[in-house]
């Protein structure tokens, strides 16, 4: 007798040959192939959608030159404060400050628009190490008191109003009626101070704060300071150091701060650039995650029950197989392939699912997230789901696998390969399928008490009355040129015939104006209250003031007790 051993197919071609059973087996049951698909595109659409949020606002350095170096100061400081810190600070190599942003009118290019604008030291762009993308930045004469009004614009508002022109560079733009000259166009997804890249437009001199007014400027503390720490001088140090200062500070100026030298609250304290653009955010991110991680494990159960019912049908397949010779680990391969291409088929429709979400939460005016303009599909979040696809296709191809050895291949091939009746339950209860159950219960119940406990919180939110009525109530922003609006009596004029306007077009009941609609923050102001004795400014107790229009409470629905 003959006997001749000849080797096996290389490992590329065997591979090949499972990839085209796997198709074909797909596409021999397509609709059982697509229910998976579609399970498995929404578990790793949200997930890859999420991750790369996190990437962008929480994992990326900050995109400027060695990011752990720059510090901010929370909390606002007056001009005196800023003078004072800059002159005695020791632990900066530099810093800068910059007011809190303001509306200004553009007009001379096409439609009137109101852009986001941001008042801030010269001296910004070097602090963080970024280099404009054309032009330079601002020179320190341009940031002095009867220094030239100049710009630098965004890269959005550079391709959207001008077209992405470069001769825009030297030539004047009008904004607030006045003329500003363009010297720089920043670099594409560049956002400080905003965190959430709505600026488009930054000019020196923050102490000429246009919305505030001249006589408050030097008791108010609207100025921000951001620096660049030194090196091998941490946190800690400048925190220290900046204790002192306010110590001194708070000595010197009681009127301003408080009487009490070794009372800090309210002053500024250093917190890393890092720290104060995603602090807000990390808890929220890190708790969807860990939501959308939940979410995977019950697609990846739901899947594996669905391929152990299927596996069920293909008991008498996998018997011959293995009789023909076919080792357990060549059919565990070939039935691993399959539950893998399912999932990187589902993997590609979830990243375009992904993709799709990505562009609605860059765009998405209602979420406030940091660091939204650097949200995109990129070559690691691509990479992401393809890990998370295969590895998806092994964990829920395991199971099932696993399972198709366990049968008495003999008792199959004779027809008869179920589970006897008598050990049907301890066979449910202890296999593959009975953990999975289990552990979907245990998931779901998990998702199930936190969606129930969150749309029991949005009821309640629902549920509060904000003290007026929010529907059929339009808003518009309106942003005057102080250069022409130069008067009391020419703002209240103009208003004033804004509001007639207004309440002649029909279906019209009421129009009002007011500085800050209801919910969108507020700003409060030391009063002195007549016939009681004078207070230190420290001392007063603050008050919000809203100016408002006559017809304000009628427009909102806002009883009067």
């Amino acid at each position: 007798m003959e006997v001749r051993v000849t080797s096996g197919p290389g490992f590329f071609t065997s591979l090949w040959q499972d990839l085209r059973f796997a198709a074909r087996m797909i596409a021999k049951r397509p609709g059982f192939s697509a229910a998976i698909v579609l399970t498995v595109a929404v578990g790793i659409g949200a997930n890859t959608a999420l991750f790369s949020v996190v990437r962008a606002v929480l994992l990326r350095p900050l995109g400027y030159t060695d990011p752990q170096q720059l510090v901010i100061l929370s909390g606002g400081a007056t001009p005196i404060h800023v003078d004072e810190l800059r002159a005695a600070a020791r632990s900066y190599t530099d810093t800068g400050v910059f007011s809190s942003a303001e509306e200004m009118a553009l007009t001379g290019t096409g439609e009137p628009q109101v852009v986001n604008a941001q008042r801030v030291s010269a001296n910004f762009l070097g602090i963080l190490g970024v280099t404009p993308a054309l032009g330079r930045s601002f020179l320190p004469a341009e940031d002095r008191t009867g220094g030239p009004d100049v710009v630098m614009l965004s890269t959005r508002l550079w391709r959207r109003s001008f077209g992405a022109n470069p001769a825009i560079l030297g030539h004047a733009i009008t904004l607030a009626g006045k003329p500003y000259t363009v010297v720089g166009i920043l670099p594409p997804r560049f956002d400080f101070p905003s965190a959430d890249g709505t600026l488009d437009v930054w000019t020196t001199r923050p102490l000429e704060w246009s919305s505030m007014p001249v006589q408050s400027r030097p008791l108010s503390p609207y100025l921000h300071v951001f620096g660049r720490l030194k090196p091998g001088i941490s946190i800690e140090q400048a925190s220290e150091e900046l204790a002192g200062l306010n110590h001194q500070y708070a000595a010197a100026h009681p009127a301003m701060l408080d009487a009490k030298p070794d009372t800090l609250a309210g002053r500024p304290r250093i917190r890393s650039l890092e720290e104060s653009v995603v602090s807000d955010v990390r808890e929220p991110l890190l708790l969807l995650t860990g939501a959308v991680g939940l979410l995977l494990l019950i697609v990846c159960a739901n899947v594996a029950s669905l391929l152990l019912a299927r596996a069920a049908t293909r008991a008498r397949e996998f018997a011959v197989r293995a009789a023909l010779g076919a080792g357990r680990g060549r059919l565990l391969r070939q039935l691993l392939t399959e539950s893998t291409l399912l999932s990187l088929i589902g993997g590609v429709l979830g990243t375009v699912l992904a993709w799709t979400a990505m562009r609605g939460i860059r765009t998405a005016t209602a979420i406030a997230l940091p660091r939204s303009s650097e949200i995109h599909l990129d070559l690691a979040v691509l990479a992401f789901a393809l890990a998370l696809s295969v590895t998806t296709g092994i964990l829920f191809g395991l199971a099932p696998a696993l399972s198709s050895f366990r049968r008495d291949l003999a008792a199959v091939l004779q027809g008869n390969g179920a589970v006897p009746a008598g050990r049907f339950r301890r066979h449910f209860a202890t296999g593959p399928r009975g953990l999975l159950v289990a552990g979907q219960v245990a998931l779901s119940l998990v998702l199930l008490v936190s969606a129930g406990l969150l749309f029991e919180s949005l009821a309640h939110i629902y549920q509060v009355d904000p003290g007026y009525r929010p529907d059929h109530v339009l808003t518009m922003s309106v942003s005057l040129a102080p250069a022409v609006y130069d008067t009391y009596q020419k703002r209240a004029a103009f208003y004033t015939q804004l509001v007639d306007r207004v309440e002649a077009v029909p279906g019209v009941e009421h129009a009002s104006v007011t500085l800050t609609l209801p919910a969108t923050g507020w700003a409060g102001t030391p009063v002195r209250i007549a016939g009681r004795p004078e207070q230190p400014l420290n001392r007063r107790p603050i008050a919000i003031v809203e100016q408002i229009s006559p017809d304000y409470f009628s427009t909102l629905a806002i009883p009067l007790r």
